[in-house]
């Protein structure tokens, strides 16, 4: 094998999707399909953190509003959320390939959670700060203090809707009852209960917290109704979780290439391959990070370079 290569879930994303024809990543999801023959026949090493893709498997999987915990079951919590019957067929047939894709690839071994050092928070901070600094304008789903206090209302009202049977079953999550608990509250403050397309982005986001915080309940309460200051913790734990940085997570992965040795990092996020390849420059003057050397590749710059190989 002449090249190892890292993959973020932009990679899985692409491998995964139909062809957008009329996308600009139709050129990424050709190139990819190519180098995946590559793969499969060996010519090239896909490697990832598991734990790190992983997690955005389940954060991207949350904001659909489907509660996946681990990959160990999530055909099984796929299949669930599908019986609900809320997802088109062709998106679940997505989700399973998402899956199939990621336990192809090799396993980097587990690093710690927390940064090693102080030269480690420090490149942690440039990459963040300064060299993915346009992440920090880019538009976000945020958590709004209405949104809290839908997710609050719906808490408060959990002994109304929930049985001792049903709340005590902490290996099922019931989408249906959660949702109709959920539309309660929205209607209360005269929001759209809309699930499907763009203009139910927002509400999916919502419920899939709703779902997170229905199952971290019922495993830290036995019995209803929870207590405010339970209330408070349970959603103050799944909202700092759930609501992610987008640049915290791509610095995570490439922290990954570099304390790895990896010299490719192969994404389909092409802004953030241009910033990173334009600023790189900011890490490389310090003389503890001289050595580093990382390229950022779009699969089509990838499929390019191994002509050459």
């Amino acid at each position: 094998m002449s090249i190892t290569a890292y993959v973020d879930f932009s990679i899985l994303d692409t491998l995964a999707s139909s062809p957008p024809e009329k996308s600009k990543q139709f050129p990424h999801w050709q190139s990819m399909r190519a180098i995946w023959r590559k793969f499969i026949d060996n010519d090239i090493r896909f490697v990832t953190s598991g734990m790190d893709l992983e997690m955005d498997i389940i954060l991207w999987l949350n904001s659909r509003g489907c509660c996946i915990t681990d990959t160990m079951r999530a055909m099984e919590a796929i299949d669930e959320f599908e019986r609900w019957d809320r997802i088109e067929k062709d998106d679940i047939r997505k989700w399973k390939r998402i899956f199939v894709f990621y336990e192809q690839i090799d396993f980097l071994p587990n690093t710690a959670d927390k940064l090693k050092d102080d030269t480690e928070k420090k490149l942690a901070s440039l990459i963040t700060d300064e060299i993915l600094d346009f992440r920090k304008y880019e538009p976000a789903f945020s958590i709004s203090e209405e949104d809290v206090s839908i997710l609050n209302d719906c808490s408060n009202a959990l002994h109304l809707w929930y049985t001792d049977t049903s709340w005590k079953d902490l290996k099922r999550t019931d989408y249906q009852l959660n949702w109709e608990m959920f539309l309660s509250a929205l209607n209360s403050y005269s929001r759209k209960p809309v699930f499907e397309g763009d203009e139910g982005e927002k509400n999916r986001n919502l419920f899939g917290l709703w779902n997170r915080i229905v199952g971290l309940s019922k495993k830290s309460s036995g019995k209803l109704p929870l207590e405010k200051s339970h209330i408070d913790f349970v959603l103050a734990t799944v909202i700092n979780k759930y609501q992610f940085k987008q640049a915290d997570r791509d610095t995570r992965h490439i922290l990954n290439c570099i304390r790895h040795g990896i010299d490719f990092f192969i994404t389909a996020d092409d802004r953030l391959i241009e910033a990173f390849n334009e600023k790189k420059h900011i890490y490389l003057q310090y003389p503890e990070y001289a050595a580093v050397k990382l390229d950022m590749l779009s699969p089509s710059g990838l499929k390019i370079k191994l002509s050459y190989t």
